[in-house]
């Protein structure tokens, strides 16, 4: 069983939106056995999973939430049960107690960032003041990787330096790195449908660059843990 959370402690990141998208395309492309945590309070992915078995009568995988700070030991007994071959968690962000004790048991932290300096910094203050030294500690056993979540189809000078900036701070960026959509995420995540589903079925034409990057994203994220 592998473990992997969306996590960062700035908001409005697409981190939610992600951590659904992660879901699907392991129990649809990869035929995963998936659990989903959401830990955060606002259970916004709980709402997202019931509005789209109720609202469009589309599967989600089994999803559970109101996970407290004993996190690390539901892995573990996850674990041991091997009734599943993928976590996913949608962390709330705080990095405290909780999202603490999910960096002992998780494989993979993926960060999604947004390319402004409001989200890019934070994230590199996070990965290195709290990231890096549980990293050491357990010596491996822990990954990370930083996601680009860029709204624009096309960016500027402030997101090449940003990105130049993620790369000196020696910081593990995915390879596909940048996640380029016309439309927003949320637009059709709110609607219950997933930018995948909305690429392959043609649905609106804007999400066509988002659909075939996303994919790849995933499939680079998933072989991190493989």
């Amino acid at each position: 069983m592998k473990t992997i959370a969306f996590f960062n402690t700035k908001g409005g990141v697409g981190k939610t939106t992600i951590t659904s998208e992660a879901a699907i395309f392991a129990s649809e492309n990869l035929s995963g056995r998936v659990l989903v945590i959401d830990t955060d309070i606002n259970a916004s992915l709980l709402d997202y999973a019931y509005d789209r078995e109720t609202k469009h009568d589309m599967p989600f995988p089994e999803v559970t939430g109101h996970v407290q700070s004993n996190i690390d030991r539901l892995i573990k007994s996850l674990r041991n049960g091997e009734k599943y071959d993928y976590v996913i968690i949608d962390c709330h962000g705080d990095f405290d107690q909780l999202d603490k004790n999910l960096m002992y048991e998780a494989d993979l932290v993926v960060l999604p960032v947004m390319m402004d300096e409001k989200s890019v910094r934070p994230t590199i203050k996070v990965i290195q003041e709290k990231i890096l030294p549980i990293i050491d500690e357990r010596e491996g056993e822990l990954d990370y990787v930083i996601l680009i979540n860029n709204i624009k189809k096309n960016y500027g000078p402030l997101e090449r330096n940003l990105i130049s900036l993620i790369q000196q701070s020696g910081l593990n960026l995915c390879p596909k790195k940048i996640l380029k959509h016309d439309a927003k995420f949320r637009d059709v995540w709110h609607a219950g449908i997933t930018m995948m589903e909305v690429y392959n079925n043609k649905m609106d034409k804007s999400y066509e660059n988002a659909g075939i990057n996303l994919k790849l994203v995933l499939a680079d994220i998933f072989k991190r843990v493989s």
